[in-house]
């Protein structure tokens, strides 16, 4: 049985939070580091010869700039999250659950990279299910309330 402590601060938020500021920063990290060549190479480590030729620099540019925005959204609810903004926690589930749709569409498109993309689908679902939560949504709403007190 949970203690009071327990109820009051939940681990998986602050570990949630940590790991989706690391991925923010992984992103960001990506983001520096991308270009045609390597990209492709990294394709044609995988298997996606053929898809690896059809990729244009322009393709790569926009690519990265998404990794840029991505990046930023990460990092902005993570940090959100681990000072427990309601706003924060509801933008992170509806991203989770955009991640996951991409996640079955690319599945269905491309089933080669299931094997991929499975620990981000793996990871997105966890958040949507622990931050839909009920004891998690209090645990956010608590807050809330409590600032408007002060």
């Amino acid at each position: 049985m949970q203690n009071k402590e327990q109820l009051k601060n939940p681990k998986g938020v602050l570990i949630l939070g940590v790991l989706i500021v690391i991925f923010g920063l992984l992103s960001l990290v990506n983001y520096f580091t991308l270009d045609h060549n390597s990209y492709r190479d990294s394709l044609k480590r995988i298997g996606q010869n053929e898809i690896s030729s059809q990729i244009k620099k322009d393709q790569i540019k926009i690519a990265n700039q998404i990794s840029l925005i991505i990046s930023a959204f990460l990092l902005s609810s993570g940090i959100g999250i681990l000072y427990r903004k309601e706003l924060a926690r509801k933008v992170m589930v509806w991203f989770s659950v955009f991640v996951v749709i991409l996640f079955i569409l690319a599945a269905v498109i491309q089933p080669a990279s299931i094997i991929f993309a499975f620990p981000q689908f793996l990871f997105f679902s966890i958040v949507i299910l622990y931050f839909t939560n009920k004891n998690i949504k209090d645990f956010f709403l608590r807050k809330k309330v409590n600032n408007q007190k002060i």
